[in-house]
């Protein structure tokens, strides 16, 4: 998963609020050797993929890292963000198709 993100083009911006985030999200976490806690929010709507980016500390993170993830958050948790439909699929991925599935290929 956070390799996804290593080259994420974002296409778009809204506010995360103006899209349909509640109830049928997918969820994704990524935590950093830091302590750094990346959640990701990711739906399809229609045939776009659209994504929502929170940043906090893990528990027992220096303060570095929490001043870190407010200002990640600060700075995007209000946007949902337009991603092309590779990854895009990879983020709204069904976890059942990742363990019984093809694996890491099951939704490329």
């Amino acid at each position: 998963m956070a390799k996804l993100l290593e080259k994420l083009e974002l296409k778009d911006i809204r506010l995360a609020q103006d899209m349909p985030f509640e109830g049928k999200a997918y969820l994704g976490r990524i935590i950093t050797f830091d302590g750094l806690v990346l959640n990701t929010r990711a739906i399809k709507d229609g045939k776009k993929y659209w994504i929502n980016l929170r940043a906090e500390a893990f528990p027992g993170s220096d303060k570095k890292v929490e001043t870190r993830a407010k200002d990640i958050s600060d700075a995007l948790s209000k946007y949902a963000f337009e991603v092309d439909e590779k990854p895009g699929k990879k983020l709204t991925c069904e976890h059942i198709n990742l363990l019984e599935g093809a694996g890491i290929n099951a939704c490329a």
